[in-house]
């Protein structure tokens, strides 16, 4: 059904009649200066408050169907796909990165970014952290209950949580220094 935003009074509603690309959206990210990202089933939109820019297989990106959209700590944009990997915005250069340089996979669920900057994409093969240098593998054989990653996110103690489909899992070295992982509720 698209997009609605709360002023606190009234409720403004955006879908394919009067901005969004489609009313499939998938997660939004706000940057620094309040423009509002969307990853939806059309591609990437950034919104103003007026004016909407798209980003589709048309200018940029390498598939339309953006599962995903966060914001590092530089203000860079980075959204995954659904079968083309994750691309980086720094706000004049795009990159893209896939299986052929760095990623477990190509199929990116979610995008977290932890308090260090370093960027965990939950895929279909596990999750990748990316520390802008090296790339790290989490799956099945090193502690997850699953390798289907849907769910990252990152409690107020550092601890990271990866949701899979198998159960959940906590990544915090201060707990299990040889493992780094906890599992519950498989």
């Amino acid at each position: 059904g698209g997009i609605s935003k709360f002023d606190g009074t009234n409720w403004t509603s955006y879908n394919s009649s009067n901005g969004l690309l489609s009313n499939n959206v998938y997660q939004i990210a706000i940057d620094s200066v309040n423009n509002i990202w969307i990853a939806l089933f059309g591609g990437l939109q950034k919104f103003d408050g007026t004016n909407w820019t798209n980003y589709t297989t048309d200018n940029v990106l390498p598939n339309n169907d953006v599962q995903c959209v966060t914001i590092d700590k530089k203000g860079y944009i980075w959204a995954g796909t659904e079968g083309d990997g994750v691309v980086m915005f720094n706000g004049t250069t795009w990159t893209k990165y896939t299986t052929t340089n760095g990623l477990s996979s190509n199929t990116i669920e979610k995008i977290l970014i932890d308090k260090d900057n370093n960027k965990w994409f939950g895929t279909s093969s596990g999750f990748t952290k990316f520390d802008n240098i090296n790339w790290s593998y989490y799956n099945e054989s090193n502690g997850l209950p699953n390798n289907d990653g849907q769910a990252v996110n990152m409690d107020s103690n550092g601890r990271i949580w990866f949701g899979t489909e198998g159960g959940i899992t906590i990544y915090d070295v201060s707990i299990r220094p040889n493992t780094s992982f906890l599992s519950c509720c498989g």
